[in-house]
């Protein structure tokens, strides 16, 4: 499978798996590991009742692949309410705090998410992500966390 064409590229990758699910709600998950970085991208119109098993599948990805890295990507056709904001932040934070996994957090049409702000207070500031409207700010802020960690294991 190739990856989409608004997928961004910069280092050598291969593609896990892409996602296309039909019927009234469509979306888009495609998954890929690029250097030390698993990168997921979501789009269209999030079921999100699937919230559980999206985190879960990132979660299991990364340690298959002995990843601590990831960048996620959100590009939904519609703001999500509060309430399914706060859901999805929730059970990230669930799966991922405490488990050495860094995630940068992306909002790519700066519309998928109520306010930059939002997911910060979500998840309780504990540390495991940052929230970025920009893909070249949330690329440095990664960038730097795999710099910091390899410098610590050397």
């Amino acid at each position: 499978m190739s990856q989409p064409d608004d997928f961004p590229k910069k280092k050598q990758s291969r593609t896990i798996t892409t996602i296309n699910r039909a019927g009234l709600r469509p979306y888009r998950l495609h998954i890929d590991i690029e250097g030390q970085q698993l990168r997921v991208k979501l789009d269209g119109h999030w079921a999100f009742r699937d919230s559980n098993s999206f985190w879960q599948r990132i979660f299991d990805e990364c340690r298959a692949n002995s990843l601590n890295f990831a960048v996620v990507m959100f590009q939904f056709s519609k703001k999500m309410s509060i309430q399914e904001s706060h859901a999805l932040a929730g059970r990230a934070s669930e799966i991922f705090s405490g488990q050495g996994i860094q995630l940068a957090i992306v909002d790519i049409n700066r519309c998928s998410f109520a306010s930059p702000g939002f997911w910060a207070r979500a998840v309780g500031n504990v540390g495991f992500s940052t929230f970025f409207q920009d893909m070249a700010e949330a690329e440095a802020w990664l960038d730097k966390k795999v710099l910091e960690f390899s410098n610590k294991e050397s």
